[in-house]
């Protein structure tokens, strides 16, 4: 397997996130659908940030950033979801703590290096840093509970266009920024995969979600 890095674009991503993240947390009056936008943005810059790190090789090394960026990528959909559920007014609290604890517990499982071999630097010059690694069988568990949380997500958003239709004020917005990130997610466990196609989602997420509050008012 590949973790794709280019310094440049992770450094204009991170730059993004970041102002969006000042801007949104400066708000004085934020509703829950802004607090948990600044959430999804959080997750976004230490995904970006990762990213940067391990393409730059700052110490402690690229291998040690590539356990900080990945177990964010499942941050970031989990965040997703918390927010898409708020946006919709959909409570679903047990599904809500088990997806939370998953998470939680593959993060810490990530963090022990359970789920990946030690990755190597397979290919690093100026616009680029590849570290190639394989996956352990626990993985594969892991892979499953994304899954999960996918699932969720489209659960969610299918019972909201059946009962308010597309044309509902910011949906369609949240149903693309969701499919965007659902096929970053994917297409960076191509084998041979050589773009960062998370950042590149990351962003497309970011700008809709903001979209989506902008088309309800909730943020001026």
């Amino acid at each position: 397997m590949n973790a794709v890095s280019y310094p440049v674009f992770s450094f204009a991503a991170l730059c993004f996130f970041t102002v969006l993240l000042i801007v949104f947390a400066a708000e004085k009056k934020k509703t829950d659908e802004t607090k948990l936008f600044i959430a999804v943005l959080t997750a976004l810059v230490l995904n970006s940030s990762g990213s940067l790190l391990m393409g730059l090789g700052i110490y402690p090394g690229a291998e040690f950033w590539l356990y900080v960026m990945s177990p964010t990528s499942l941050l970031v959909t989990l965040l997703a979801f918390f927010f898409i559920c708020g946006f919709l007014n959909k409570h679903n609290r047990l599904l809500k703590y088990l997806l939370t604890f998953g998470t939680a517990l593959i993060i810490l499982l990530m963090s022990l290096g359970v789920l990946i071999s030690s990755p190597s630097v397979g290919q690093s010059f100026g616009l680029r840093t590849i570290l190639l690694y394989d996956l352990k069988w626990p993985a594969f568990f892991a892979g499953a509970f994304y899954i999960c949380v996918v699932l969720s997500v489209l659960k969610v958003l299918r019972g909201a266009i059946k009962v308010n239709g597309m044309l509902s004020p910011g949906l369609l917005h949240i149903a693309i920024g969701s499919l965007a990130m659902i096929m970053g997610s994917i297409a960076i466990h191509i084998p041979g995969n050589t773009f960062p196609w998370e950042i590149l989602s990351g962003l497309v997420l970011a700008v809709l979600l903001m979209a989506a509050l902008h088309k309800r008012n909730l943020f001026s």
